[in-house]
């Protein structure tokens, strides 16, 4: 029987592992972590659940089918994590100002409208867009859906390079309203390319974009027990140190010490590090060099709060902009990207929630610097306060109820997922084309790579769709 080891046990690892082991291969798994998951990760502080890994799960409904199908047949989506949806999207707050984002197209058009008037060509344009993009990349949901991609489809075809050459926030410029750019521009970190925006707008408005019972753990798990339906080992807290290849060969793994054998080998960690770290000789390919190009990272601070009050009276999704942005890590932050996890969710004690802020943007080195001169965690806990005092303002029920803190920063995912730089995904820089670096390398027989570092940009379905692409390649057989 044909083995194969996978480096790594985050979703790509996981995906490739299923998809390998379904057509008969011998998969050994080796995680250098205590759990599986590896970005896709929630975890538990006194009494307090966490999301850190999932918001929204793109393909967890048929509407978009490809993915849906898949992730059922990895097991990810069961009868024990039915999906909820959450309508409205979130709500913008700034100051006074209140905004909603749904996902009923006609109503966000008349709300926005009768916002900003001055705005309604705009309006019209943005909400055209996502039609057409819906059309592009969504299953019709009636005959009517199927009679209008005929004409939204083109014209989608002929936009998308003016789309593709923007960031989300040039994107969004179209609107004379502050509070419209930044309602819109929310969606996802400002600074990634606008197909970015407009592809996850779409999948909402679609009626996809679910929130699966028990989130990124209750995925995890879920793929954890088809795993183990199908015989696959994983070994915690194995670390790979080098692949081991001869004459243009893989032969294995070395892993504390141990020489693993194995006739393929899929690197489902880091791309970038791996490549860097993993072999005796440079690996000369082309796509290496494409790999400068995920280098800039995607990178975030990522704060959980558990919170003594309930805040039942508050959208769960929060896009909170600062009316004076702040200076945080080295980072400028305009927006505080909020969720709120009530008790009804089983994340947080009853009459208590669980919130999380993300803010986005590359504090690495400033991280990087703190931990070298022993200021780390004193300039983590001024970073809690700052945010908590921003929160307040506009929560200001939280005022001496906030009875659990914890941040991570960059270089907390690096420690625990190994990520250049801490990374959640990649930048997909605007005017860039999509980059795809290739499955399997050419010339190494039996080495492949997986992961969001292998197709851009990065998410759930990404790290998923790169561990079923190197697994088609694989022939079962000895």
């Amino acid at each position: 029987m044909k083995s194969v080891i996978i480096v790594g046990a985050g979703i790509a690892g996981l995906s490739s592992a299923i998809c390998c082991a379904s057509k008969g291969l011998k998969v050994c798994v080796l995680e250098q972590g205590l759990t599986a998951g590896g970005v896709s990760t929630s975890w538990d502080r006194k009494g307090y659940h966490f999301e850190g890994g999932i918001h929204w799960l793109v393909g967890s409904t048929r509407r978009i089918p490809h993915l849906h199908r898949r992730w059922k047949e990895l097991g990810a989506l069961r009868e024990n994590n039915p999906i909820s949806f959450h309508d409205p999207i979130y709500e913008y707050r700034c100051g006074d100002v209140r905004l909603t984002l749904w996902t009923d197209i006609e109503r966000n058009i008349r709300e926005m409208t009768a916002f900003s008037p001055d705005d309604s060509k705009a309006i019209r344009r943005f909400w055209a867009d996502i039609r057409q993009a819906r059309a592009m990349f969504c299953a019709p949901a009636s005959a009517g859906d199927v009679l209008a991609s005929i004409v939204r489809v083109p014209a989608f075809l002929l936009k998308f390079p003016g789309i593709l050459s923007k960031t989300t926030s040039e994107y969004c410029s179209m609107f004379k309203s502050r509070h419209l750019q930044g309602l819109i521009s929310s969606m996802v970190d400002p600074a990634q390319n606008a197909i970015s925006l407009v592809y996850t707008m779409a999948c909402y408005v679609a009626g996809d974009n679910g929130y699966p019972k028990g989130g990124s753990i209750g995925i995890v798990r879920n793929m954890l027990d088809r795993a183990k339906e199908l015989g696959i080992e994983i070994r915690y807290r194995s670390k790979v140190d080098k692949v081991c290849v001869s004459d243009a060969k893989v032969r294995g793994v070395l892993c504390g010490g141990e020489f693993y054998p194995a006739d393929e080998v899929i690197v489902a960690s880091d791309t970038v590090k791996a490549v860097e770290q993993l072999f005796d000789r440079p690996i000369e390919e082309p796509w290496v060099k494409d790999l400068e190009r995920f280098s800039d990272p995607q990178t975030c601070m990522f704060l959980s709060l558990g919170i003594e009050a309930p805040l039942k009276q508050y959208e769960r999704s929060q896009r909170i902009e600062l009316q004076k942005p702040v200076e945080i890590a080295g980072t400028r932050q305009q927006t505080l990207f909020t969720s709120i996890y009530h008790d009804s969710t089983g994340y947080a004690p009853e009459g208590c929630c669980a919130m999380t802020v993300i803010m986005f943007g590359d504090s690495y080195t400033f991280w990087k610097d703190a931990k070298k001169d022993g200021s780390y965690r004193e300039k983590k806990a001024e970073v809690i306060r700052t945010i908590i005092s921003e929160l307040e303002a506009c929560f200001p029920e939280i005022e001496g109820k906030v009875a659990v803190t914890d941040l991570a920063t960059p270089l907390t995912y690096e420690r625990y997922c190994g990520t250049h730089r801490g990374a959640w995904m990649s930048i997909w820089h605007k005017g860039d084309k999509p980059i795809s670096i290739p499955g399997r390398c050419k010339s190494i027989k039996g080495l492949h790579f997986a992961g969001f570092r292998t197709l851009q940009s990065g998410g759930l379905p990404i790290a998923m769709g790169s561990g079923y692409r190197v697994a088609a390649t694989i022939k079962a057989g000895k």
